[in-house]
Formats: C-alpha cells, structure tokens, sequence
C-alpha cells in the first residue's frame, strides 16, 4: 500500500470536476452506540475485509455477484443501483467514454454502524483501488473520500449513518488505469456493532457548536489516563481542529496518545501533537508506519502536577461529520525505585 501526500488528490473526485456537482455538509448526527469490542479490527468473514497483514495469506475470490454493473454507469447521474449484504462487480475500463470510474447507489437500511467494501488488488485488479462516498449528495450532503487499508490497496470504510441515507459510491483507479482493465468487488453491509468503544465523548463540535474547542484556550475537556475519547474533526468548514487538556502528574510519567481511525474504517487524515504548558509542540505525528493513526510518545519529568494540551488537526481539505476518531490516552507514572 502507499501513504499519499496530504496534498495529493483523490482519483475518484475527478468525475464531479466534470459533473459540476455541489457537495456541502450534512447537519450533525445522532452520535452511535458503544459496543464492548475494544480495539477490534474491522470484522472480517463476510461483511468486512479479513486481517490480511495477520493472515499472510491471499484473499479468497468473493462470492458468486447477485449485481453486476450495467453501463454507462460513469457518473453520479448514471449510478447503478444496488442493495446492501450483496456483492456488485464490474470492471474500470479506460477507453475514453468509461473514464476508468464507475458508480453505485443504495440506500441505508437502518440506523448505526455502515460498512463499504472496494475490492481490487485483491480479485486480481494491478491497480490502486480508489473509493469516494457522497452522503445525500442531492441534498447537499457530504463527501467522504477513502483509499486503502493496512496492507493492501483496496478501500474499506465504516461508518455511523441513519435510515434512509442515499449513499452514491464511485469506484476508480488512484493510476487512472494506464488504460487496462480493472476488476473490482463492492459489498455494503449494517455492522452489528460499531468498530471501537470509548469512554466519554467530545463535547462541543459533536453536540453542535463546531469550531468550539479548535484552539487551546478553547479546550473543553481535561483527559487522564485510560481515557477514550470519541470525536469528530472536521464537522464542518469551520471545524479545523480539536484541542484538549491532557492531566500530568508530578514524576517522571511516559505519556502515549494514539488516534485510532482510519485503521478502523474512518476517512481521517489527521496530525496529532503534545504541547507543554507553555503552548510549546513537544512531540508531533501524523502517521505511523503504513497508517495514517499517528501515535504520540513522550517522556515527562515535572516536580508538580501540569496541564498539558493534545491537538487533532486536519491534514486535508474534506469535511463533513463522518471524520471520526477516538483517541486513547495512557500517562503511565514510573515508580520510585526503593531504597
């Protein structure tokens, strides 16, 4: 797989430069139930891709696809029509009419936890599968673009939606298909429960006030040890970041932040830093390794309890109230050695 540059534009948005397509954001949602599956992968079997850095071992072939593609089917207006707990598959042509994308469309069944599913690399595609969701685009809804996953190339998404919900999901090749044909396999499906569980959540920008805690001294919440703490960033144009205030107490303490997101099916690319009392960065990520978590690691020695700060900004320019996160927080104390 690749980590693309923040900067660096998604394939499966070109088709709206074409379309002229208006794409706004969608008022806050209903904020999704815990489940009791902490730091699970994305389910595997078959509503979500297996492990597949784990396993070692290449994918099966989907199953037999009740829905194969019906062209033209090459823009948001043509979207082909599906259901969701069934494989789709087609092929991305780049012959000059197909454009090398192709859409779907379906509506969600019920409230919570949505997964969508690209296959490329995996059903046999050279390419770089690409794949962007618009969330009630007629509506001016939202756009939420996705692309790869840990150790592989093809797109995988969860997220918290409500009945109704038209989603239109277009599927291309990050490489523009070098004029090759690509097949690919699509599979929607309710996730029993959500990805991750969390403690507390984030006050302000989900409960409706986005921009209320983008600065420091705007912070609303004071995080400890064993904190999780679910958000969203990005909520609006106006939601550029997330700061909180992280307890730190007197000693020498090993302090550990990891956002835990697009692992899980999340769109956020996001730079997490640690700040000293004095508003001076002390450590800063933005990704870790092959995924675009970033974890943060410090060592701190201070002869009083301090208040330090966390800050979650955007790396790119998307928004809407899909980019959620949860961050989990570990200030570990060392103990004096005796004698």
């Amino acid at each position: 797989m690749r980590l693309r540059a923040p900067s660096e534009p998604v394939s499966a948005l070109f088709p709206l430069v074409l379309l002229g397509a208006a794409v706004g954001c969608k008022p806050n949602i209903a904020l999704p139930d815990q489940n009791k599956n902490d730091n699970q992968d994305p389910p595997a079997v078959d509503t979500a891709p297996p492990d597949e850095e784990d396993s070692g071992e290449p994918l099966p072939p989907p199953p037999t696809c009740p829905f194969t593609e019906v062209e033209p089917n090459n823009g948001l207006t043509e979207a082909y029509a599906i259901t969701p707990e069934a494989w789709a598959c087609g092929t991305l042509l780049d012959d000059g009419e197909d454009r090398g994308v192709d859409f779907l469309t379906l509506e969600v069944p019920q409230d919570g936890w949505f997964s969508m599913w690209t296959r490329g690399e995996s059903v046999g595609a050279f390419g770089d599968i690409d794949m962007a969701v618009f969330v009630n685009y007629e509506d001016g809804g939202s756009l939420v673009p996705f692309e790869d996953r840990p150790g592989s190339t093809d797109a995988y998404a969860a997220l918290p939606l409500t009945a109704g919900d038209t989603l239109h999901v277009s599927i291309s090749d990050y490489y523009n298909g070098a004029g090759e044909a690509y097949p690919w396999a699509f599979l929607a499906s309710t996730l029993k429960e959500a990805p991750l569980t969390w403690t507390l959540t984030e006050e302000g920008d989900v409960a409706g006030s986005p921009g209320a805690n983008d600065t420091i001294a705007g912070a609303l919440q004071t995080l400890t040890h064993g904190d999780r703490l679910w958000g969203v960033l990005g909520n609006s144009r106006n939601d550029l970041a997330d700061n909180y205030f992280l307890s730190v107490p007197a000693g020498r303490s090993t302090v550990r932040v990891e956002v835990q997101a697009w692992r899980y099916g999340s769109p956020l690319n996001a730079k997490l830093s640690l700040l000293d009392p004095g508003g001076n960065v002390k450590r800063s990520r933005s990704y870790e390794g092959d995924s675009w978590d970033p974890i943060v690691e410090y060592t701190i020695t201070v002869d009083e309890a301090q208040t330090w700060s966390l800050e979650l900004v955007k790396a790119n320019d998307y928004f809407g109230p899909y980019h959620w996160y949860v961050l989990d927080v570990s200030v570990v104390l060392e103990e004096e050695e005796a004698g």
